[in-house]
C-alpha cells in the first residue's frame, strides 16, 4: 500500500502469540466468521451488485455510532469485523484461499440492502497488515460495484485519550441504557498525566498514519469529524448517505447508542493541558490536524 503503519507492542505480539494453529484448516475458518459476527442472509451475494465501504478511525472515535446512524437508514450492516480473532488466522494459518474465502464469505454474509459495509480500527490494521495478501483484497475489492472510504476522526485528542482509559478502567465501551450511563457516571477513574500523554502521542500517530494511508488509496474519500456529526448528525449524515449513494427524506437519528459528555472529561482535559505546558514547556497536541488532499474530494 505504499505506507508502513506505526509499528508498536501489538503488532510485535501478534507475529509471537499463539493463535490458530496451520492444521486447523477450515475449522480457523469458522472460528473467525463466528468471533466476527458474519450472520448468514438469503439476499443475494453477487459482489458486482453491492456497493462497499469502510470506515477508517482509531478507537473510541464514536464508529459505533457512525455505524448505527448509516444501518438505521438503509446503508447496510457495518461493523467491526477485523479482530483478534481474524488477525490470528492471518498470522498463524495463512494462504490466499483462505483470506479469499473468509472475504467472499464477509461478502456474502453480511450484506445487507445492497451494501458491505465494515470498520478498520487503527490499532487492530496495525496488527493485520503484515500478514494480508493486498494484491489479493484489491482484486476482491474490484469485484464490488464501488468502493468507498469514510475517515472518521476525532479531532480532540486529550478527551479522546481519557474517553479510552475511562473505558478500559470501567470496562464500560459502549453506553445503551439509563443504568449503563449511570454505571459510567459513577466508576471511578485514576487521572495519570503519563498514561494520558502516551494515549494522546500514540493516538496523534495513528491519526497521521491512517490519512496518509488513505491518500495513499485510489478511492474516493470522505472526512466526517466525530464532534460534528455527534452534535448535529441531522445537518452531517445526509452528506455521509450521499458519499454513500443512498438517498432518503426519513431520516432516522435514534440509535441505541448513548453519547456520555461530563463536566469531569472537560476539566481532566483541561488539567492535562496545564499539566503539560507547566511539565513540559510546550502545549499538548490536543487537536490533530485533518488536511484534505484533492484525492480525497466526495
Amino acid at each position: 500500500m505504499g505506507v508502513q503503519p506505526p509499528q508498536g507492542g501489538r503488532a510485535a505480539r501478534t507475529a509471537q502469540r499463539s493463535g490458530l494453529p496451520e492444521r486447523a484448516g477450515d475449522l480457523a475458518d469458522v472460528y473467525a466468521q463466528a468471533s466476527a459476527g458474519i450472520a448468514q442472509t438469503d439476499e443475494p451475494a453477487d459482489p458486482s451488485q453491492l456497493d462497499g465501504f469502510a470506515i477508517f478511525c482509531t478507537a473510541r472515535s464514536g464508529s459505533t455510532y457512525l455505524c448505527e446512524l448509516l444501518s438505521l437508514n438503509g446503508c447496510g450492516a457495518p461493523k467491526e469485523h477485523l479482530r483478534p480473532p481474524i488477525i490470528d488466522m492471518l498470522a498463524n494459518a495463512p494462504s490466499e484461499q483462505r483470506q479469499r474465502r473468509f472475504t467472499n464469505d464477509l461478502i456474502r454474509f453480511a450484506q445487507r440492502r445492497g451494501f458491505i459495509g465494515t470498520k478498520i480500527i487503527a490499532h487492530f490494521m496495525e496488527d493485520a497488515l503484515p500478514f494480508v495478501d493486498v494484491p489479493l483484497l484489491r482484486r476482491q475489492i474490484e469485484k464490488l460495484r464501488s468502493f468507498r472510504i469514510i475517515y472518521l476522526v476525532r479531532r480532540d485528542k486529550v478527551l479522546q485519550a481519557i474517553s479510552t482509559e475511562r473505558a478500559i478502567q470501567t470496562n464500560i465501551y459502549h453506553v445503551r441504557t439509563p443504568d449503563m450511563a449511570a454505571a459510567s457516571q459513577a466508576a471511578s477513574f485514576s487521572y495519570d498525566f503519563d498514561r494520558l500523554k502516551h494515549r494522546v502521542d500514540q493516538l496523534n500517530q495513528r491519526e497521521e498514519a491512517l490519512q496518509a494511508l488513505i491518500a495513499s488509496l485510489p478511492y474516493r474519500s470522505l472526512v466526517v469529524e466525530y464532534e460534528q456529526l455527534s452534535v448535529d448528525p441531522a445537518i452531517h449524515l445526509p452528506s455521509i448517505l450521499a458519499f454513500l449513494g443512498r438517498q432518503t427524506d426519513d431520516l432516522k437519528l435514534t440509535t441505541r447508542i448513548t453519547r456520555i459528555r461530563d463536566q469531569s472529561a472537560d476539566a481532566l482535559a483541561e488539567q492535562f493541558c496545564k499539566e503539560h505546558r507547566s511539565r513540559l514547556g510546550v502545549a499538548a497536541r490536543r487537536f490533530c490536524q485533518i488536511p484534505v488532499p484533492a484525492a480525497w474530494s466526495a
